[in-house]
């Protein structure tokens, strides 16, 4: 703590005080070190004067504290300071003013939501073209007529430059609707996708320095359609609930089943929460990791009360940039041990959490959704499923999204090319046995 003071009273009065406060910050943060970058990080918001680079680094790290509250409030403060900037594009503005607006409603510090867009009653479709380019399509109700919030259809392609400063504010707004879902504030997110996809869709985004946030930032939007009701999403937030929780606990895979209310075979209603640990990878779960995702998954089990139900779903990751990349470096002789290494560190650490916190646990098979890892995922999920039914604390969830020849997702299962939809619950929700949690 002296050192920290220490060091912090040194730059705080120098020049460029906020660039040298985020470089500490996020190598505290990278060996896990969070209260302390938390410090640092929080000093270089207030040293730049709240510029987007540093309170995007700062929100990401109350992510990973899963302070997702504190997050948004930050969120909300950027807009407000920057009330006046916008970003232009297909014939539409967005204002930092406009994005605060919603989040500010959220929040309850606003009437802000229901006076810009009148009836809370939204309708959300995603209109996809040959090309494969998708578009969360949002409509509002007013009086007896649906009126389109935004984008009607997928425009021609324009092909904008961003400057630094757009970049990173889309991540700050990007990071705001994946905040907003992890809290269950659900309805807020209709108007807030209809203002940001006419400035993001067809921008390659995910060829930039933001790709990870607008990636959390399709998925979100492309999970909406899913929920029955629009209007009821205004009712799913965290105390509001009165049947049987189920924890989907992993990377953005577990966003799939989120915040549906789904009825069991023994006609008990559940309703899945999310427990998002950002870039897992079972490798992170050594003993001798100290890399931060490793910090999010135990903030992310710590979360869950004892006692519980919880799927967890990891190892995706692993399986897309890990494995073969760690063979071809000659870490392992063959794709086969490192698998074996990974799936023996990942079985290891689920047993001993669920011991020490008594969870009733379900592992989820890595979903074989990308064509180009499917045959690593195929031939993981056989040695993970070996592992796990020796394992008298674990239970194997047995799902096959495929065809009958491997070769592809079933269509009533796609979603984005790299997650499913959430209809695929269906094939696991009987296998699940509820605790009184």
């Amino acid at each position: 703590e002296q050192l920290v003071e220490a060091v912090l009273s040194m730059l705080e009065s120098t020049s460029g005080a906020a660039a040298s406060l985020a470089f500490i910050g996020n190598t505290l943060k990278e060996y896990s070190h969070i209260p302390q970058a938390r410090i640092f990080l929080g000093k270089s918001v207030v040293s730049s004067n709240l510029e987007a680079q540093y309170v995007l680094g700062y929100v990401h790290l109350l992510e990973l504290n899963r302070e997702y509250t504190e997050a948004l409030r930050e969120c909300s403060k950027f807009c407000s300071k920057n009330s006046a900037f916008s970003i232009s594009l297909n014939n539409f503005s967005v204002s930092c003013a406009q994005v605060g607006s919603i989040i500010d409603a959220a929040l309850n510090k606003s009437s802000a939501q229901s006076n810009n867009y009148g009836s809370p009653l939204y309708r959300v479709e995603t209109i996809q073209d040959d090309k494969d380019v998708r578009l969360c399509k949002v409509s509002v109700k007013k009086s007896e007529e649906w009126e389109t919030l935004g984008l009607e259809t997928i425009p021609k392609p324009i092909k904008k430059s961003f400057n630094d400063e757009e970049i990173q504010t889309l991540a700050i707004w990007f990071t705001a609707v994946k905040l907003l879902f992890l809290l269950g504030k659900l309805h807020s997110l209709p108007p807030l996708v209809a203002l940001l996809e006419p400035i993001r869709i067809q921008q390659n985004l995910h060829l930039t320095l933001v790709r990870n946030e607008h990636a959390y930032y399709t998925l979100v939007s492309q999970l909406l359609p899913y929920f029955d009701d629009i209007n009821s999403f205004k009712q799913k937030s965290a105390n509001s609930f009165n049947g049987k929780l189920v924890y989907s606990f992993g990377d953005s895979h577990a966003l799939s089943l989120a915040w549906k209310n789904v009825v069991s075979s023994n006609g008990e209603e559940m309703q899945i929460r999310p427990v998002l640990a950002t870039g897992v990878k079972a490798w992170h779960l050594r003993k001798d990791s100290q890399f931060f995702p490793k910090y999010a998954f135990h903030e992310g089990a710590k979360s869950i009360p004892s006692a519980s139900t919880v799927i967890f779903i990891f190892c995706e990751i692993d399986c897309r940039e890990a494995l073969a990349k760690a063979v071809e470096e000659a870490k392992y002789g063959s794709i086969e041990e490192g698998i074996k290494v990974v799936v023996d560190i990942y079985v290891d650490t689920l047993v001993e959490l669920v011991q020490k916190k008594k969870f009733s646990a379900y592992v989820h098979p890595v979903l074989p959704v990308l064509d180009v890892t499917r045959p690593i995922v195929l031939t993981f999920n056989k040695a993970l499923r070996f592992k796990v039914e020796q394992q008298a604390s674990l239970t194997w969830l047995d799902i096959d999204i495929l065809s009958a020849d491997k070769k592809q997702v079933l269509s009533q299962y796609q979603l984005d090319g790299t997650h499913v939809n959430p209809t695929y619950f269906e094939l696991l929700k009987d296998q699940i046995v509820l605790t009184e949690k």
